[in-house]
């Protein structure tokens, strides 16, 4: 994969299409669009072979367009991302398809999540930083997805849509969770921040 993205980049270079300080972050873009490409395949894939196709593309959809607005926890490299994926994927499938809870307890969770996102969202990771702008323009956003996915659960559960409500419920309680997630992170990084100040001041 890696080298075909330096020939895709070779490629444009020689076409004059960007400059040099431009390929740096064509080149990260280049290799991202194939790695999301690459995972909706996967997931598509793995919900075909667990029966529950339209209902993983409703949760793929929901949660690209939630996480890409409220942020939250993103993995230092390729690897760990793919692994923490994958593991999110097995988690919201098995929701997805097995999933029998309460109406009430869902609603319960729901407005939990939604809580998270309304108040920490977008959550900024150490690979990700938004501008006073961006900030308030993905808070607006996520809020939005967030209530549009919040009443899609109601009304699939209305209409007696298991599934397809589970499939909404689990890319809330995913995106809520990475923020969650971000959110201690941040404090553990800020904690080890402040000690190792304090060391240097003593020294």
């Amino acid at each position: 994969m890696r080298l075909k993205a330096d020939d895709t980049m070779k490629l444009l270079l020689e076409e004059n299409l960007i400059d040099d300080s431009e390929k740096e972050l064509i080149n990260y873009g280049i290799k991202r669009a194939k790695s999301i490409g690459i995972s909706i395949v996967v997931s598509l894939l793995l919900g075909c072979c667990m029966g529950i196709l339209p209902e993983s593309s409703l949760f793929l959809i929901s949660i690209i367009l939630l996480r890409s607005y409220a942020g939250g926890f993103h993995a230092k490299n390729s690897k760990s991302c793919g692994v923490i994926s994958f593991l999110i994927l097995i988690f919201a499938y098995l929701v997805i398809k097995y999933l029998v809870i309460d109406t009430g307890v869902i609603v319960a969770i729901l407005t939990i999540c939604l809580y998270v996102i309304y108040f920490f969202a977008p959550m900024e990771s150490a690979n990700r930083e938004l501008d006073s702008i961006e900030k308030k323009v993905f808070k607006k956003i996520a809020r939005i997805i967030s209530a549009i996915l919040y009443i899609g659960v109601i009304c699939c559960i209305y209409l007696q849509q298991k599934s397809y409500a589970n499939a909404l419920f689990s890319s809330i309680v995913v995106a809520a969770g990475l923020i969650i997630v971000e959110v201690v992170m941040v404090k553990i990084r800020n904690k080890r921040g402040k000690s190792e100040n304090a060391k240097e001041e003593k020294n």
